[in-house]
This record gives structure tokens, sequence and C-alpha cells, in this order.
């Protein structure tokens, strides 16, 4: 993976600006099917990590998340990983049962779940993880939970991983369950 990061494999979608290679998605899509002729498993690796691990960030982030963000992903310092799926409900965005709970004194969140099935779930640093927040209805006035994304760091505390799954096809890529136990994330992420 060292010699991936050096060749900038890990910012083929981050612009220029901020770190990272600046391809269309077209000639991104080329790149991963050449990588993926010679090894799925690390087309996987690289995909999840840009193509879902940091998306949401480079695609609606606000201009100091990319720029907290996107330069040390790019550059393979952190590596990404998307986590949706849940037991129980699979990648139903609303039906998961991950919660998200305002700090009494308004600064973060605290997060608590599980995910499984993420790839790069065991080695990731940098997560966008799906939870439910507690809202009002717009209409009734009444509770409800709405989904939302946070980003989410390894070192925040609180986030650790299962052993990798056992494949019997594409195992150069890393697929584990995540726990998310009273993660504290900041109200910027």
């Amino acid at each position: 993976m060292e010699k991936m990061k050096k060749l900038g494999l890990f910012g083929l979608r981050v612009p220029q600006e901020l770190g990272g290679v600046g391809l269309s998605n077209s000639s991104y899509a080329r790149v991963m099917e050449v990588v993926g002729k010679y090894d799925l498993g690390v087309a996987l690796t690289l995909g999840a990590h840009q193509s879902t691990g940091f998306h949401g960030i480079l695609m609606y982030g606000t201009q100091q998340q990319r720029e907290s963000y996107l330069p040390h992903l790019a550059s393979g310092h952190y590596v990404g990983a998307f986590a949706i799926t849940e037991p129980g409900s699979g990648s139903d965005a609303n039906s998961i049962g991950t919660t998200a709970i305002l700090s009494e004194d308004g600064t973060h969140y605290i997060l608590n779940g599980t995910k499984h099935w993420i790839s790069n779930g065991s080695f990731a640093n940098v997560f966008m993880v799906l939870a439910k927040i507690l809202g009002t209805d717009p209409i009734t006035g009444l509770p409800e939970y709405k989904t939302t994304a946070f980003i989410v760091e390894r070192a925040f505390g609180g986030v650790t991983h299962g052993v990798s799954e056992g494949k019997l096809g594409v195992r150069a890529s890393r697929t584990s369950s995540v726990f998310l136990s009273d993660v504290p994330v900041p109200i910027a992420n």
C-alpha cells in the first residue's frame, strides 16, 4: 500500500489544490478498471477509500472539512471507510440503529452502534458513519429520528473493529465489523 500512496492512488479524485491528482470521474473509473484487471482486492480497497470512504466529504463537506481531511486522505496518511451496513437492517439507511445523541454541553454527539461488512474497517482511521439523531417533525412537532452522516476518526476513541471476515475471493480487501461505543464526535463533523 505504501507504493500506491506514493503514486497518488489514494487521492485520484481529490482536487490538486488539496493534494490530490484531481481526476474526473471517467478518468478515475479508467484507473480503477486497470487496477482491478490486475488485482480486484486492491481496487476494492482503493474504491472503498475514495468512492464511499471520503466521497461525502469531497462532495458535501464544508470547506473546513475538505481542507482538514482531504489532504490526509489523498496522501494515504488517513484511510477512509463508509459505515452504513448494520445487523438487521443491511444498508437500508432508514432502518439503522446507530444513534447520535447531542452532549449536554452541545459541543459534540455521542455515537453508539455496530456496523457490519465494512470494507477497510479494520485499518481505516476516518469513517463516514450514518447514524440517527433525534429531531422534530416539522408538521406534527413530534420527536422523530433523522439519519445523518458523521465524519468519525478512530482517534476520537471508542471505535474498535472485529476480526477480518473470511472470504471466498477478493481476499486482499479486508472487511470487518466496526463498533462505536460512546464515540465523541465534534459538532463540526
